[in-house]
């Protein structure tokens, strides 16, 4: 038992050592990417999501010389608007992504390139329908990070998402199977430049 009881604890040293803190890191920045957003209304022909600002945050876990592990949240809300027409918004749509991620750092001083991977959720929510629809997504970033102390940092980064539609293509089908919005092709792509602060605990 006594054995066992050190061994347990020996473990949550380890534990504590490698996992320094948690961390939350707000951010916004501005979303692209209207050639990978083109859209298909049934009676109103091609559109495409307006690129605008979005705003989010990171929530994780800082492993000591390695990287981080956290959850990611952005929300983008903006004007759906006709190719032949850009003065006239169709709708609203917001796009958000809730993603698991993790981050490999290349460097052990202040300024810290790094590149991160992720996956998880793109939602879309157009205000004209009721319902939601959920995609799946993977993502990619690279960025740097300076640490100006040990419990503050700043970060920009670029952040690139690929949502897989496949064969199912539309947004937001009512019990009626009539839906509002169609996307053009397979994979709906979207990029992110990002700026934040990270706060360490």
């Amino acid at each position: 038992m006594k054995a066992q009881l050190s061994s347990l604890l020996m473990g949550l040293s380890v534990c504590s050592s490698a996992w320094a803190d948690a961390f939350v890191a707000p951010f916004t920045g501005y979303s692209l990417g209207s050639d990978g957003v083109n859209l298909a209304r049934y009676d109103n022909g091609d559109a495409k999501q307006q690129d605008s600002f979005h705003g989010g945050v990171m929530l994780g876990l800082a492993q000591r010389g390695y990287g981080d592990v956290y959850l990611f949240y952005s929300r983008q809300q903006s004007d759906l608007l006709l190719h032949r027409d850009a003065t006239a918004p169709l709708d609203q749509m917001t796009i958000e992504y809730w993603h698991l991620a993790g981050t490999l750092y290349f460097s052990d001083s202040a300024l810290r390139p790094y590149v991160s991977s992720s996956i998880g959720l793109s939602r879309f929510s157009p205000d004209s329908a009721r319902d939601t629809t959920n995609k799946f997504s993977l993502g990619l970033a690279t960025g740097l990070n300076y640490q100006f102390t040990t419990n503050l940092a700043l970060f920009a980064e670029f952040r690139g998402f690929a949502t897989f539609f496949g064969d199912d293509s539309s947004i937001a089908c009512r019990s009626d199977e009539r839906c509002t919005w169609y996307i053009s092709r397979d994979t709906f792509w979207q990029g992110q430049a990002n700026l934040g602060l990270q706060f360490h605990f």
